[in-house]
């Protein structure tokens, strides 16, 4: 079962990229190190909901992941014709969202 309780595992199909500095503070931070950000950057992906900076060109995209709002910042590159999601940084925060 995957962490998000659905036992959904589509996300591990995306390859994903991180340098040993972004591996190191992702992991300092208590978070799962290629897991959540595979997770946050195949929703963003499927549902086009992303932020992309012109001026970098890199995109922005966050989710919930149990009480945690997750952030990845990440960029686009292709490799052998498939999709290479380079990320370049995770962040996270403790919240509590009521309906």
């Amino acid at each position: 079962m995957s962490i998000w309780g659905d036992g959904s595992t589509q996300h591990k199909s995306i390859k994903i990229i991180m340098s040993e500095s972004t591996r190191m503070a992702t992991r300092q931070r208590n978070l799962f190190e290629k897991e959540f950000p595979q997770f946050i950057i195949y929703n963003a992906e499927e549902s086009n909901e992303k932020m992309y900076s012109k001026e970098d060109g890199r995109f922005l995209a966050n989710g919930v992941i149990g009480e945690m709002l997750v952030h990845v910042e990440y960029s686009i590159t292709e490799e052998a014709g498939e999709k290479v999601y380079n990320v370049i940084a995770v962040y996270a925060c403790r919240t509590q969202i009521k309906g």
